[in-house]
């Protein structure tokens, strides 16, 4: 019986340590805006003690917007780490269809930490330039960004801006369960921030205007359809919306009507079909 039961703290062990054990050997980076495939992905996680440096590429995005790593600090150290990810000829949004070549979307130095999601998108590419334009921690610019885009009511209906930050369709896909209409508005500022991003990027726009003209021109699409981006009755397509960005930031700093608003509807893109056992689907994107 002794012997037994032995036997058994020892198997007890053995699988209690081999549960605990650190077994994960890559992890996804994700472009998100809606999810962003042909992006591509670079890191700079510093030096290492040797004083070599930890940078690279970690390839391109695949239909769900993710690419693989399993670059050790990204894995352990992640906070460590400033990502940056483009936009090629031909990326798209595989959400609703649109044309990403020129998007540029930044996670700073900070923001991420080990065991949580990493998502680069226009909201971490806002808490990048909060917190160089007022030196702030990533927490401190990640509630900031939130509270300066919404007020206080995302805080106030328990979305943490931290993990809003580091996994932005988990986010929204929690939001979605309870039926929330804060869906609609975060979806058309992601959509909506990304496109004066662009503009800022061969325009002298600061941040503060950024931030305002996201806001009200997304206030705006919502307004035009509170449902955004759905479309009613066809789960196949969904609005998109269009706007003129330098017409919304004079509108937008001058506290006018945003005038420029309208939608045009597209098929969502379907995902790639598994052709075999050993086939690739295109959903996540390989790399280091």
């Amino acid at each position: 019986m002794k012997k037994n039961l032995l036997a058994v703290l020892v198997a007890g062990t053995f699988m209690v340590a081999c549960n605990n054990s650190d077994s994960t050997s890559s992890t996804a980076i994700k472009a998100y805006d809606g999810p962003v495939q042909f992006a591509a992905v670079a890191y700079d996680c510093g030096d290492d003690t040797a004083n070599n440096p930890i940078k690279g590429d970690s390839g391109v995005t695949g239909f769900d917007g993710s690419v693989s790593t399993n670059v050790p600090t990204l894995l352990n150290e992640p906070n460590l780490c400033r990502i940056v990810v483009t936009g090629t000829p031909t990326a798209i949004d595989t959400s609703n269809g649109k044309l990403m070549p020129d998007i540029e979307y930044v996670i700073p130095k900070g923001l991420l930490a080990k065991g949580k999601g990493i998502t680069a998108g226009p909201f971490t590419t806002l808490i990048d330039a909060e917190m160089k334009a007022n030196n702030k921690s990533a927490t401190d610019a990640a509630t900031s960004v939130v509270t300066a885009l919404y007020g206080e009511i995302l805080i106030n209906n328990g979305v943490d801006p931290l993990e809003m930050a580091r996994d932005m369709e988990g986010t929204i896909n929690k939001l979605k369960a309870v039926n929330s209409p804060l869906v609609a508005s975060i979806i058309a500022t992601n959509n909506v921030t990304s496109d004066v991003l662009v503009y800022s990027k061969t325009n002298t726009v600061d941040l503060a205007t950024i931030i305002k003209t996201s806001k009200a021109v997304a206030a705006q699409v919502i307004t035009v359809n509170p449902n955004y981006p759905n479309v009613d009755g066809d789960a196949t397509k969904v609005k998109v919306a269009t706007f003129n960005v330098g017409i919304s930031i004079t509108e937008a700093t001058n506290n006018g009507y945003i005038s420029t608003v309208s939608e045009v509807t597209k098929d969502i893109p379907k995902a790639p079909v598994v052709t075999g056992a050993t086939g690739s689907t295109g959903l996540t994107g390989g790399g280091n």
